[in-house]
């Protein structure tokens, strides 16, 4: 099982780098549930393929980098890095600024006869407002002596 697990991450990591919609989409059960830290939740596939055609809009030259990987029979724990750049943006209180951003985030994810039913990913959000130069004021890194 751990095989096929690795193998469904490395497809989902190529599919999202791909910004092929259909193969991306594939990935998916028809009931899942895709989720972030930032209340933004898609319940079913029409709502997936919403979610995706913006992300790819807004980020035209998005990557993903699986960083590591830990599961159990039917879940998997993925720490990744995401970098891209804002071209263009789907939510009207984030305006697109053409800057880079480089996150790293994990994601939960639910496995279901070789689908992901259900992923919820986190990541810090003010690290991306920072990159994109939407807050100031706080420093890129706080060093704790």
């Amino acid at each position: 099982m751990t095989n096929d697990l690795e193998k469904i991450i490395k497809d989902w990591t190529a599919a999202w780098n791909s910004h092929d919609l259909d193969k991306t989409i594939s990935l998916y059960t028809d009931d899942c549930v895709l989720e972030d830290n930032l209340d933004v939740v898609c319940h079913g596939k029409k709502e997936l393929v919403a979610f995706c055609k913006s992300t790819f809009i807004d980020f035209p030259d998005l990557r993903l980098e699986s960083k590591s990987l830990f599961n159990t029979v039917n879940w998997v724990a993925l720490e990744w890095t995401m970098t891209g750049i804002q071209a263009h943006s789907s939510n009207a209180a984030t305006p697109a600024t053409g800057k880079s951003v480089s996150v790293r985030g994990a994601s939960i994810i639910e496995i279901h006869n070789g689908k992901i039913r259900r992923e919820t990913y986190y990541y810090n959000v003010l690290t991306v407002m920072r990159q994109l130069g939407l807050i100031h004021g706080m420093p890129q890194r706080m060093i704790i002596p």
